[in-house]
């Protein structure tokens, strides 16, 4: 969200995902002018335990790279 309020209001260059300016983009008040396909974001989910289980979770975080969290 900071590098969306820098580059709208500043502007500043910033790299960033399109999907978190898609708006500013579509109105013309920011402008693409690069694009790199070496570049990675990474989402976590942090949980806790819980008494019912949530199947889907569970699902989600085995299939991403294997890893959950201690059990």
């Amino acid at each position: 969200a900071m590098l969306r309020l820098i580059a709208r209001d500043s502007g500043w260059l910033t790299v960033l995902p399109e999907v978190v300016v898609q708006d500013e983009l579509r109105t013309g008040i920011l402008v693409k002018v690069g694009y790199s396909a070496g570049l990675q974001e990474h989402f976590y989910a942090i949980t806790t335990r819980h008494r019912h289980r949530i199947e889907v979770l569970e699902t989600l975080l085995e299939r991403s790279s294997g890893r959950m969290g201690p059990s």
